[in-house]
């Protein structure tokens, strides 16, 4: 009896184990791996979690990011960046092994949802495997900066167990239903695109559970109520920060949903996602819109046709396509990296459950469509080794995939081959470069970037420190210039420019530049004490 049990016991765990297996097989390399691009105004440089500053990371969106551009309000998600400073005291590793465990948890919660809607532990973790371990989740795990991506889903699938629980249990219902709207809240303040979350619970009711409209309601009021309440100081601080459009409407328009279009796309071809891949701005008189609007229509049509008789899969294909609606704002709010296939990772969940339920649904028939039990044996050796295939090749490919994470400048170096007429990656190699303390290699970039495009941002301020390491101080004080001029409360260039008047003998200069950037920020305290210094008497 106890063997049987202990038996029973090991089955039961052995999908889980696997799991998580293989996560660690094909992210464990993110463990090596460093900071890159945005991480370090969002991470490595942020004052907000560099001093654990709670109160400032959950009141005010200015606590986001060191640069006044990437300003937000995310607060669970900078605080699980504060947590991880605390305990590793900044070392990328620490970071990085949140982000491998976190994608864990996801995996092991989408097994559970699987499971909770139906499908057998078999299926569950086969769409719990697609959600570890396709293509588009790589830049998720190993990008420190998409962590809000991957916390975002992790509080959302938690969410919406509780309220599976809630709906099915008949005692202790408040309990569950606390910790749904709570965990609701926490995935739309990890990442405000979370609120697209809700059409998991409005496509279970209506769909899975065929409840009518005012059951749905009657149900969801609360759940609707904090998710907007949620969202809404992240809207405030997105609308704060953007200025204008950058394309008119109509382009703006085209540009998202070929967004959309592609983010799908990257889904369904399972190979072949690229970590960089620029995105040009389109109109509605190009091929590439309306093949990207017939391949959105064709999905959501498979998933209206099978609403009825395979409601997971149309559960799936609502809630996968939701989850990418936001993407189509983008180019409303930005002009930079419009094309990042971490925005895809909610989307995952519902498009994996989508394409196991179909698998499912296939594989019931087969007995009918094959009588002999032969064949029928065949075709399940042959499923069982396809499958398998499929899986050693998703390991490797995220495995392989990950090292472009670990090497900053290689990065960086790969994406400028590939697209050598974008300024905004000779711009990243040009600091990666910096970073890595080739000064040289770093003003040959950041020069090119200034060649494509003159207006880029902090193209001249990055020239400066290269030019100044480079001791070419006439050059280095242009390009402070450049940047002050285009920015004039850039107090970074402004301190910097004071130094190398300071260094000339221009002390007046250096004093009228020193006063500038206490004017903008007065807590300056090394520039207030050069300021000092420079008005006693000699």
């Amino acid at each position: 009896m106890s063997e049987r049990v202990a038996v029973g016991s090991i089955r039961g765990r052995l999908p889980i184990l696997v799991l998580l297996l293989a996560v660690l097989v094909a992210h464990g390399g993110a463990l090596r791996a460093g900071f890159l691009y945005d991480d370090y105004h969002l991470i490595a440089e942020n004052p907000a979690v560099l001093t654990h500053a709670w109160g400032l990371i959950w009141t005010s969106s200015e606590a986001a990011s060191r640069d006044p551009q990437g300003r937000g309000f995310r607060p669970a998600t900078l605080s699980s960046y504060a947590i991880d400073h605390v305990v590793g005291g900044g070392r990328p590793a620490v970071y990085h092994a949140t982000q491998v465990v976190l994608h864990a948890a996801v995996v092991w919660l989408v097994y559970l949802v699987a499971m909770a809607l139906g499908l057998s532990p078999g299926w569950a973790a086969a769409s719990a495997l697609m959600a570890a371990l396709h293509p588009v989740q790589t830049e998720a795990v190993h990008y420190l900066s998409a962590r809000s991506s991957v916390l975002s889903t992790l509080w959302l699938l938690a969410s919406f167990c509780a309220y599976l629980r809630w709906r099915e249990q008949e005692t202790s219902r408040r309990t569950w239903r606390a910790l749904s709207l709570g965990f609701l809240a926490l995935a739309v303040l990890s990442k405000e695109s979370a609120v697209m979350g809700l059409v998991w619970f409005v496509a279970y009711e209506r769909l899975v559970a065929a409840a009518t409209l005012a059951e749905s309601v009657r149900r969801l009021g609360l759940h609707a109520a904090t998710a907007v309440l949620s969202v809404a100081p992240a809207v405030l601080a997105v609308n704060h920060a953007v200025s204008g459009a950058f394309v008119s409407t109509d382009m703006a328009l085209a540009t998202g949903l070929v967004l959309l279009g592609r983010h799908l796309w990257d889904w369904v071809v399972l190979f072949g996602v690229e970590p960089v891949s620029p995105q040009p701005w389109v109109g509605w008189d190009q091929p590439v819109v309306w093949g990207a609007a017939a391949l959105i229509g064709g999905v959501c049509g498979v998933g209206y046709a099978f609403r009825q008789r395979l409601p997971l899969v149309a559960w799936g294909i609502a809630t996968g396509v939701s989850a990418l609606l936001p993407v189509m704002a983008l180019p409303f709010v930005t002009n930079v990296a419009l094309f990042q296939p971490h925005r895809g990772y909610q989307a995952t969940v519902g498009l994996a459950v989508a394409v196991v339920a179909a698998a499912e649904a296939l594989a019931r028939r087969v007995p009918a469509m094959v009588r002999s039990a032969a064949a029928q044996r065949w075709l399940r050796k042959a499923a069982w080794t396809l499958g398998g295939a499929v899986v050693v090749a998703l390991v490797i490919t995220n495995a392989q995939a990950g090292r472009a994470w670990r090497d900053e400048v290689g990065f960086w170096t790969a994406a400028v081959d590939k697209y050598p007429s974008k300024a905004a990656y000779h711009q990243s190699l040009g600091a990666a470069r910096l970073r890595a303390s080739d000064a040289s290699g770093a003003v040959e970039a950041l020069t090119a970037a200034s060649r494509l495009d003159p207006l880029l941002p902090r193209v001249d301020f990055n020239l400066g420190l290269g030019y100044a390491k480079l001791g070419r101080y006439a050059e280095a004080v242009a390009a402070y210039e450049r940047a002050v001029g285009r920015d004039p409360t850039d107090v970074k260039a402004l301190a910097n420019l004071g130094a190398l008047y300071e260094r000339s003998g221009a002390m007046d200069r250096a004093a009228r530049v020193y006063r500038a950037a206490l004017a903008v920020s007065p807590g300056l305290v090394a520039v207030q004490a050069r300021l000092n210094a420079l008005s006693e008497p000699r």
